[in-house]
């Protein structure tokens, strides 16, 4: 079969698809003349424009006759086999689409169709390493790059580096993805795509959340929703509404939350993995909403949409089991959750997905420590901090909390700092539903605690000491996020007692002052002047120590300590942004 030149009729609507905007480019293809020689190709096109815009019936019904006839080209065989693959798979029947997307590339293959191939190839790579693991995709991923590289499209270049950022964020490795979407910008700067600039910032903006980001996130989100509707592709535009709900989610706004949720359900036109993802987010906002049985509902919803066994390990649904597992604790039915520990542990290892893994552990460092093995809970605890650096605080701030409820239900007063320590750090990233959850679980645990099990506790000088440590720790932990540093120094200044006042502010152009927080001995010197450090910049808002500190020489030697620190934290900040 040979190529077929396209019509000049059709050229205005595959230019718009070529740039990402599928909404315009079906209009232009509506109000085409299109000869009775490009009648074919046309519908080709328009099958795979109502692809992209969620009108998923009519590209099946469409690609499907078109299949039929023998006029057909290689090329445009190969075209309407992936448009029917991908159509199968969002609908939820992954293995007849696995065999549409392979017999796409073997066709595009057989034709000498570089972007066909491509096109095909890169979707069965994001299949394949979701249900099977890294491993299976490995090979798919080296001919993937082999392709763009001969290909040298800006726009294919572009779209491989964001499927691997997909791919490594859902492995939960963030740098990594970071890295893909910032050179996937760069590239996209040059050759504006509305499908892949809302491709971008949707990546940017569940990156952002998972690290706890959430100014960031919002600034992401805007841009994401403007490109998503200028694009009209119905999955992007999903995905988007969804982790805009993630975020207000963690900010508290469980209303707004909610309304993007069902916009997002709503967008969605399969009960696939895609659905899963937002039916896993709603069941959390019932979960910290107290209303458990809708909680449990969604979530058996969820478990209904499972057929086979690799199901279980698309990203969606293994931290649907995660949620799971996590609502049993909340409920209290902690034997019934540890038995779902190995399950969850399992598919984490087998997708590779570490951030998966580090949230499960912790899980089960709760758990443990509810069922008395209070020495398995904690042995766990000193294998998973060491780990946590770099990672989102709020993981780092689940440890503090589990320490902290571990000591108060043994009725030990250490684990007071660990409780405060762990607020801070919530409250620095902003996330409610961790507040919420600090708050309930300490409150049980101190409930639990026996009537006889006061102790008196590390002597004052010790427990200064262990105060002064780990707020170092937490510093050096998070030394990119300046609020979280600037909280834990202002303990070590107060453990120190070398101030009389101390506090944390966050300022910046156009803004006012704020205090997130401060410290006071009740001594003023009003001969004292306030010294201020600077402690970096959360966005364009620098973070400051403001101190009025003691005369006394071992003062000044604690303050210049601190100093140095900061200085110290300034190399790290410094030393990863040149790494990035």
């Amino acid at each position: 079969m040979s190529e077929r030149v396209p019509a000049a009729s059709l050229e205005s609507a595959y230019q718009l698809k070529r740039t990402g905007r599928f909404l315009d480019a079906l209009a232009a293809l509506d109000g085409a003349s299109v000869p009775v020689s490009a009648r074919i190709a046309g519908a080709v096109l328009r099958a795979q424009l109502f692809e992209q815009l969620g009108d998923l019936e009519q590209a099946l019904d469409l690609a499907t006759g078109l299949l039929k006839s023998k006029s057909l080209t290689a090329s445009e065989q190969s075209q309407c086999e992936a448009v029917l693959g991908r159509v199968l798979f969002e609908q939820g029947d992954t293995e007849q689409g696995l065999v549409r997307l392979q017999r796409a590339a073997l066709i595009a293959q057989q034709a000498a169709d570089l972007e066909a191939l491509f096109d095909a190839q890169v979707v069965l790579l994001l299949i394949l390493s979701d249900r099977s693991g890294p491993a299976a995709a490995s090979s798919i991923l080296a001919d993937v790059r082999q392709i763009a590289t001969k290909l040298g499209d800006p726009m294919i270049t572009a779209r491989l580096h964001l499927f691997v950022a997909q791919n490594e964020a859902k492995r939960g490795l963030l740098e990594n993805a970071k890295r893909h979407t910032s050179i996937a910008r760069r590239i996209l700067r040059t050759s504006p795509n509305a499908y892949l600039e809302a491709f971008t910032g949707n990546l940017d903006l569940a990156i952002a959340v998972i690290r706890s980001e959430f100014d960031v996130a919002r600034e992401c989100g805007v841009r994401a929703v403007e490109s998503a509707e200028q694009s009209g592709a119905a999955k992007i535009r999903c995905a988007v509404l969804g982790n805009m709900g993630n975020l207000f989610y963690e900010l508290g706004d469980f209303e707004r939350a909610m309304a993007y949720f069902e916009k997002a359900l709503t967008a969605s036109v399969t009960n696939g993995a895609r659905n899963a993802g937002v039916l896993d987010s709603l069941a959390r906002v019932h979960m910290v909403q107290d209303r458990a049985e809708s909680s449990v509902a969604v979530l058996d919803c969820i478990e209904s949409s499972i057929h086979v066994e690799q199901d279980l390990l698309q990203y969606e649904r293994r931290y649907s089991a995660l949620t799971r597992m996590e609502l049993l604790a909340w409920q209290g039915h902690n034997d019934e959750a540890l038995s779902k520990i190995d399950a969850v542990l399992s598919l984490a290892a087998r997708a590779g997905d570490g951030l998966l893994q580090k949230q499960v552990q912790l899980t089960k460092a709760v758990l443990l420590q509810r069922a008395g093995h209070m020495a398995s809970s904690m042995t766990l605890i000193a294998e998973i901090v060491p780990d946590l650096v770099g990672v989102s605080p709020e993981l780092y701030g689940r440890s503090e909390q589990i320490l902290a409820c571990a000591l108060a239900s043994l009725g030990h007063p250490a684990g007071a700092p660990h409780h405060d320590r762990a607020r801070r750090i919530y409250q620095a990233i902003g996330s409610v539903p961790r507040q919420t959850e600090l708050a309930r679980y300490w409150h049980q645990a101190r409930q639990s605690a026996p009537p006889a099990a006061a102790t008196d506790g590390d002597r004052p000088e010790a427990q200064a000491a262990h105060m002064a440590l780990h707020g170092i720790a937490a510093a050096f932990t998070h030394a990119v996020r300046p609020d979280v540093v600037a909280g834990e120094l202002l303990e070590v200044l107060t453990a120190t007692d070398c101030t009389y006042s101390a506090r944390a502010t966050i300022q910046g152009a156009g803004h006012a002052e704020e205090t997130i927080g401060a410290s006071t001995s009740g001594i003023t010197d009003p001969d004292v002047a306030e010294r201020r450090l600077s402690v970096g910049f959360k966005g364009d808002r620098e973070v400051q120590l403001v101190i009025r500190p003691k005369p006394d020489a071992e003062s000044v030697a604690s303050i210049n300590a601190v100093a140095l620190l900061i200085a110290s934290l300034h190399e790290v900040q410094r030393s990863r942004a040149e790494r990035e």
